[in-house]
């Protein structure tokens, strides 16, 4: 148990498991705390960035809630921090059994609460990362994707050329698209991983905390949450076939159609942002093949 050591120094056993995310594992410490333990080669400095972050977040008048994290220390070779315990469930395990007007209801709450994350302070003019030590910035929303993208790319080429014909022009003709995205002239904080995973709800399904923020955060497109809520929903245990169109209908209620026009343009973004993934997770790669190729 890779865990046991600072379990054993909390008096905490596979029994508090909650839940994982982030590269880490959470365990209830109590009604109040939640322990989480971070993968052995996981950046302190990292953890003290996010844990800053979260502390500018919470000083603004937040429409749900944030981690935030109470203490960071190393016990061994394994690094840990002490979190507020937020209640209820994440969206996915509440997904997995709720039915009829209760899920649509849940559904809402989720598109509504992605359309919100945007009101939240960032720092800068320029786009890009927020967390990483040595983040990478550009200063237009395009040139960020673009670099980014291709970046990940040169780490999946070699797996992704095998699977996906074509690729080098897919990727050419993305880079063209990019151009629909020049009307984003200020940056807004973007969580950059919204999906049911990543978000709290409560009994009645309302969401009521966005959590598990990380290197994808960026300070960038402020439809971006909007999109991912959408696509997102295809790669989550707790979400059904129909769920998809529901948040598609949803969008398009609150933000007309020309938003879900950029759909496809993020769909590609991420597709090859989660390209070097092929061993490490096959299911996510073989969805951003699944895109490349339709």
């Amino acid at each position: 148990m890779q865990d046991g050591p600072v379990l054993q120094r909390f008096s905490l056993s596979q029994d508090d498991f909650l839940g994982f995310g982030g590269e880490s594992r959470v365990y209830a410490l109590d009604d109040e705390r939640v322990l989480r333990v971070y993968e052995r080669d996981a950046d302190l400095g990292y953890v003290d960035r996010l844990r800053e972050f979260y502390e500018r977040l919470d000083r603004h008048d937040l429409p749900f809630e944030i981690p935030v994290i109470i203490e960071i220390d190393t016990h061994g070779d394994l690094l840990y921090s002490i979190e507020k315990r937020i209640q209820g469930d994440r969206m996915s395990n509440f997904l997995t059994t709720a039915t009829g007007e209760t899920r649509t209801r849940s559904l809402v709450s989720y598109v509504d609460a992605a359309n919100r994350v945007q009101e939240l302070p960032v720092d800068g003019d320029e786009f890009g990362e927020l967390l990483l030590p040595k983040p990478m910035r550009r200063s237009s929303w395009p040139q960020y994707l673009a670099a980014r993208a291709r970046d990940s790319l040169s780490r999946g080429e070699a797996d992704l050329a095998q699977d996906v014909p074509c690729l080098a022009d897919i990727v050419a003709g993305w880079e063209t698209e990019l151009d629909m995205l020049s009307d984003v002239t200020t940056p807004s904080l973007v969580h950059g991983d919204y999906f049911p995973g990543n978000v709290m709800v409560d009994q009645r399904g309302q969401v009521i905390a966005v959590i598990d923020f990380s290197p994808m955060s960026v300070a960038g497109d402020p439809r971006l949450d909007v999109l991912c809520a959408l696509i997102f929903v295809e790669v989550d245990d707790g979400c059904q076939s129909g769920d998809s169109e529901t948040v598609r209908q949803l969008i398009a209620e609150r933000h007309r159609e020309d938003m879900l026009r950029l759909e496809d343009v993020y769909r590609t973004y991420y597709s090859l942002y989660f390209s070097p993934v092929k061993r490490s997770d096959p299911k996510l790669y073989a969805w951003c093949v699944a895109n490349l190729t339709s």
